[in-house]
């Protein structure tokens, strides 16, 4: 049997919320449970994820009438780009309430590959998370996830 629903949830407190690429985010896991967790690890991610639209056309014989009709149909897809995990902590219980720093390298080159359009598919700027996971043995996983901003780099004149 598997349990966890309703176990609480993991808070992501960051010293701000734009950085650039390959800057460190630093920030501290709050743990917002409903009592002390025995977990096999605490993990934080950086992620985007981003979004992709792709639009097709096909005739299509209607049977009643024999006549030939235009149908289109969409897909939409969200994608994990550009992760970087560390672990934060190993096997232990987790206190409630406790404020676990942590520190995630953003990788330098994710803003190097930029989305665009290409026919009928039109891929979105992605959205930068952080996300918090305590790893529970035989229950669903706590989770806490925060929006990030990242910001091409400015040079100086």
């Amino acid at each position: 049997m598997v349990f966890g629903f309703g176990e609480g949830k993991l808070e992501i407190v960051l010293e701000r919320s734009s950085f650039a690429p390959g800057e460190k985010i630093s920030g501290k896991i709050i743990i917002a449970t409903s009592g002390d967790k025995n977990a096999d690890s605490l993990n934080v991610k950086f992620c985007g994820k981003m979004k992709t639209v792709s639009i097709s056309t096909s005739m299509v014989r209607d049977m009643d009438t024999n006549v030939l009709k235009s149908a289109k149909q969409t897909d939409v897809t969200i994608k994990e780009v550009y992760p970087a995990e560390a672990r934060v902590g190993g096997k232990q219980t987790y206190s409630k309430g406790a404020e676990i720093p942590f520190e995630i390298q953003i990788p330098s080159h994710v803003l190097d590959d930029r989305p665009g359009e290409g026919g009928n598919v039109y891929t979105q700027e992605p959205k930068w998370f952080v996300r918090a996971w305590l790893a529970l043995p035989m229950s669903k996983d706590i989770e806490g996830e925060k929006e990030v901003y990242v910001e091409v780099k400015r040079r100086n004149p």
